[in-house]
């Protein structure tokens, strides 16, 4: 049985079934892990080679053909019986009529009536005797025998007929007249007695066997011979195995997706960010905009605002210590290569816009990202929260989901935080400040949640 399983699904399809199963093993065990991405990367590798091998495989399926050699071996030898019994019914001079179950005892008086066992005793008994046939040549033809006039000296061909039926007491006279009593002679007498050549038959159905034979040669040597179970069975195991290695796939595409976008506006959770920040990602993704900021090393606030471009969104930076580490992020950037960079304003440098609206449009439309020196940050961000007011009273929602980046040293004014928390949310704006600075009040008003960066 092994034998056989292995003989029919092949190497290729026990590794595309080794491939999508491990695939599926990787995706439960690691489905609530924190560190899952990296886990449904070799899952999704997996599935992929799982579905190669079962393209593999079908193609090996494919080659697969069905064996009917016994199916060609018994037709060939019913044709030679048939043949048979035709050459004794011409030897006897009867011709054979089958009787079946519906006939009448006395139909067909005077012909040779057979049933079909009898026909098939005829046939082994002639292929066993092989009477050659009386008068017949040397060489095994028929001797051909001049046809005989309707003359009244001689005896008549219609005479004999009527003697090797049985109907000795009718006259000649009487069955050539019913034989052509519609006036025109029949076209068998016209063509007169026919001369066979013996083993025609023979020959001709020995030429289609070997016909047959020399295809089924042909087809072993394109691929393997199968008998009729082990064909079907080889093609219902490679239609599962490719269902389940194009299921798992889809399944597995559809599984990191779906964590990829879910996670997507976390502060530091997505992978392999992509700049598709917009409304139709915030319906899936669920977007903090109070976030509790821990940045005390120039890495974490590089990479924090690093994945924010490169997620396609913008900020206003507050502070002093990345003014000059910003200009080189990039929207696109594989590796070593970037493409795609987002345009910064340095706030009160010359040439520097120095209005607050511009600012903010600027933001607001994922144009530019800004930094905004310290000893500035307070004054800027009030002006900021006179226009993020106005915009709140007509419900106004930023589409890229802007982040104000708190990273000064000082604390922001209670009355000046209360007011900025409650606009953020209305307009879809990401606060990002120190945690000490956010009490339980505050954090229950965005209405999301509260998530720290670590």
């Amino acid at each position: 049985m092994n034998e056989t399983f292995h003989l029919l699904f092949g190497n290729t399809g026990l590794l595309s079934a080794a491939c999508w199963l491990a695939a599926v093993g990787t995706c439960l065990i690691f489905l609530r892990n924190g560190r899952r991405e990296y886990a449904f990367a070799v899952a999704l590798a997996g599935a992929c080679a799982g579905w190669v091998f079962a393209e593999r495989h079908a193609a090996r399926v494919g080659t697969f053909r069905l064996d009917r050699t016994d199916e060609i071996r018994a037709a060939v030898e019913a044709q030679q019986r048939q043949a048979v019994i035709e050459q004794q019914a011409r030897q006897t001079g009867r011709p054979i009529v089958l009787r079946f179950a519906e006939d009448a005892a006395g139909e067909a008086e005077g012909e040779t009536i057979m049933t079909l066992s009898e026909l098939s005793t005829l046939a082994d008994e002639a292929e066993g005797e092989a009477t050659p046939p009386t008068g017949a040549a040397e060489d095994g033809a028929e001797a051909a025998e001049p046809a005989k006039s309707l003359d009244g000296d001689g005896e008549s061909s219609v005479a004999e007929l009527a003697k090797s039926l049985g109907h000795d007491d009718e006259s000649p006279e009487v069955l050539a007249t019913s034989a052509t009593e519609d006036g025109a002679e029949p076209a068998y007498r016209a063509r007169g007695k026919q001369t066979r050549e013996a083993g025609k038959v023979d020959e001709r159905f020995r030429k289609m066997g070997e016909e047959a034979m020399e295809s089924v040669e042909d087809e072993q040597a394109a691929g393997l011979m199968l008998k009729l179970p082990q064909y079907e069975l080889a093609k219902r195991l490679n239609r599962i195995n490719h269902l389940l290695a194009d299921l798992v796939l889809l399944g597995v595409v559809a599984l990191v997706v779906g964590d990829y976008l879910r996670r997507f506006n976390r502060p530091l959770d997505p992978y392999f960010p992509l700049p598709l920040a917009g409304p139709w990602i915030d319906t899936i993704s669920a977007s903090p905009l109070l976030v509790n900021w821990h940045g005390q090393h120039d890495r974490v606030v590089h990479t924090f605002l690093d994945r924010v471009v490169r997620k396609g969104q913008s900020f206003v930076y507050f502070g002093d210590r990345m003014a000059d580490d910003l200009t080189g992020i990039k929207r696109l950037r594989f590796t070593f290569f970037g493409a795609w960079p987002l345009p910064l304003l340095h706030w009160g440098r010359a040439g520097a816009p120095s209005d607050p609206e511009f600012l903010l449009d600027a933001v607001w439309f994922n144009r530019y990202a800004a930094v905004v020196p310290s000893a500035r940050a307070l004054e800027v961000l009030q002006k900021i929260l006179s226009r993020l007011e106005e915009r709140a009273a007509c419900r106004c929602v930023a589409p890229k989901l802007p982040h104000l980046v708190w990273d000064t040293g000082e604390a922001i004014p209670p009355e000046v935080l209360d007011r900025l928390v409650a606009v953020c949310v209305e307009t879809g704006i990401r606060l990002v400040v120190p945690g000490e600075l956010l009490t339980a009040s505050l954090k229950e008003r965005s209405g999301i949640g509260f998530q720290p960066v670590r």
